[in-house]
């Protein structure tokens, strides 16, 4: 394949990058986020910031990936979610890469396993509107992972001359390049497509699915808070525990990371974030959760009016007793 474009990935280990530099000579950067713990968490790369705010400002097509020391598909889960907002100010156009070679790990799984793995991570990114990449090296990949049962563009480092693998997108060929703006080694990389042609890194706004007669469930310890927009740090307030609040409409995917509805309180809508440990869409309260409450409204009414009636007679015949007590005084 002749048609490639030029780039780079880097993290913490380049220092301080001259992106101007680097953008003489490269198209594209992936910027690695950090790597990801077993239980899903993500120790940040503390470079990850300034490099894709410089790459970016430097005019690079811009992606970041995130190093998987993953064990389950649901630690993938969360780690693409986390993912997701770290790159949500920086508006990236190219993907989102899932680094998985740590053999040490890895080898002591099956290759379905692996796949799984791979596979939550990849289409967690994909639902929330990015595009997913897969990366590996060559000798992994004939060994413990199956890429015919992983669902993403393929990302492939072979530093044998060759790619060795068919239908791969992007081919890291080395990892002691040189780039001006850079002090040491980089690994360089040949795209053999513009991502941000494509596959472009949509949507540009969240698409909302009305919902009807549906509740918010505010519930447990931790704060859930609501927001202006749908932007974690846009914060409007906190919703009560133990309280119930209209839904007026539910996010198609993930925002930012985050699955979101919109909630109509005090007049107004907002926006919030739907996390498992605070809160959750339920069915709205109907009349059978109200029945008993029904009958004792109903029964209490029927005994109010049996003591209206009652209480009607008694006067009449007390009235009886008067005037027949004011006609035996007149005679």
């Amino acid at each position: 394949m002749s048609n490639y474009i030029h780039g780079i990935d880097v993290s913490k280990y380049q220092g301080v990058i001259g992106w101007p530099l680097v953008a003489q000579s490269q198209r594209f950067a992936f910027i690695r986020l950090g790597y990801i713990n077993g239980d899903g968490s993500i120790t940040i790369d503390p470079t990850y910031q300034q490099n894709l705010s410089g790459a970016i400002a430097a005019g690079l097509q811009v992606g970041a990936y995130l190093y998987s020391y993953a064990r389950t598909p649901d630690a993938a889960k969360l780690a693409a979610n986390r993912a997701m907002e770290l790159v949500a100010p920086f508006g990236l156009r190219m993907p989102i890469a899932f680094d998985f070679e740590h053999a040490a790990i890895y080898q002591t799984m099956s290759r379905d396993t692996n796949a799984a793995i791979c596979n939550a991570f990849l289409n967690t990114v994909k639902n929330g509107g990015y595009t997913p990449v897969i990366y590996t090296y060559y000798s992994f990949a004939k060994s413990w992972l199956d890429l015919d049962a992983v669902d993403a563009p393929r990302w492939l480092a072979n530093y044998t001359g060759k790619i060795g693998i068919d239908g791969v997108d992007i081919w890291q060929y080395s990892s002691s390049g040189t780039v001006e703006g850079i002090a040491g080694r980089v690994d360089m990389n040949k795209a053999y497509n513009d991502f941000w042609s494509r596959y472009p890194n949509q949507p540009s706004q969240p698409v909302w699915e009305p919902l009807t007669d549906k509740v918010l469930e505010v519930y447990g310890t931790r704060h859930c808070e609501y927001f202006n927009t749908v932007d974690v740090n846009d914060v409007a307030g906190r919703l009560e525990p133990g309280q119930r609040y209209p839904v007026l409409g539910i996010l198609d995917g993930v925002w930012g990371g985050y699955n979101w509805a919109t909630i109509q309180l005090e007049g107004h809508e907002y926006y919030v974030a739907l996390l498992d440990d605070r809160c959750r869409i339920a069915d709205a309260p109907g009349c059978a959760e109200h029945e008993a409450e029904i009958r004792r409204l109903t029964d209490a009414l029927a005994a109010a009016n049996t003591a209206k009636d009652k209480l009607a007679a008694e006067c009449a015949a007390l009235m009886q007793k008067i005037k027949a007590a004011k006609a035996a005084l007149a005679a």
